[in-house]
């Protein structure tokens, strides 16, 4: 059985963005599928808008077009993200993680922010490194394009990037449009502390806002101003 996420009440109307469907009916979910697909099937009614720029991800982000009960058509460039040039110091911190806890073969999990990409940009000399994580953007193209990142010694889902959403450019959508090696899976997978623990020399990599004198972290916010959620990371540490 796939774990899937449940939601904690009940939804009249799931409103989704996917792609056209190919030969066998299936439309995509394209660069997210975290909780979309929970929706989709929980939702009473599903309406479904086809954008020809939406990536055919496959995985869990496939949907059949009979599960559609409403179907719109809008074509629109999808958001891009362009990759950040890192500073000085965080260039350092990304040379000191990717020297000393990275170790050849390990599967990693990078989360958002300036250092998760530091750390990718020292990744060249590193081989048969894997990804099992909850986001990647364009960090991960030329690690693959030189072969750094081959997934061919992760435990688990070897030869295969496991990931839940993408945020990134146009190059990375246009890499992942049918591209068997990748395959988006449901959150509940990808964040599962029991499937996150199967992996072999797993290296989760996430920011911090601030750190106190005890060492305890803190992701979400400065004082009483919150900044975001802390999204994968309590999952990827405990597992």
């Amino acid at each position: 059985l796939r774990p899937t996420c449940v939601p904690m009440h009940p939804v009249d109307t799931a409103l989704v963005q996917v792609s056209p469907p190919d030969d066998e009916g299936f439309v995509s979910l394209g660069t997210s599928v975290c909780e979309a697909l929970a929706a989709v099937e929980a939702a009473q009614c599903v309406v479904a808008v086809v954008n020809s720029h939406v990536p055919h991800t496959l995985g869990d982000a496939l949907v059949h077009w009979s599960q559609l009960d409403v179907v719109l058509h809008h074509n629109e460039a999808l958001y891009t993200m362009a990759p950040a040039v890192p500073t000085p110091q965080e260039t350092a911190i990304g040379k000191l993680i990717a020297e000393e806890l990275v170790e050849d073969g390990s599967t990693m999990q990078m989360g958002i922010g300036s250092i998760p990409d530091a750390t990718l940009l020292q990744l060249k000399g590193h081989k048969h490194l894997g990804i099992h994580t909850e986001m990647f953007s364009d960090g991960v193209l030329p690690l693959v394009e030189e072969g750094v990142f081959d997934n061919s010694m992760k435990g688990l889902n070897e030869g295969k990037f496991i990931v839940a959403f993408l945020d990134g450019s146009q190059q990375l959508y246009d890499w992942v449009h049918n591209n068997p090696d990748v395959v988006m899976r449901d959150v509940a997978y990808t964040n599962n502390p029991l499937i996150i623990a199967q992996h072999r020399r797993m290296v989760a990599i996430n920011s911090a806002i601030e750190v106190d004198f005890t060492g305890q972290v803190c992701a979400d916010s400065i004082g009483m101003r919150i900044y975001g959620g802390i999204g994968g990371q309590a999952d990827f540490i405990t597992g």
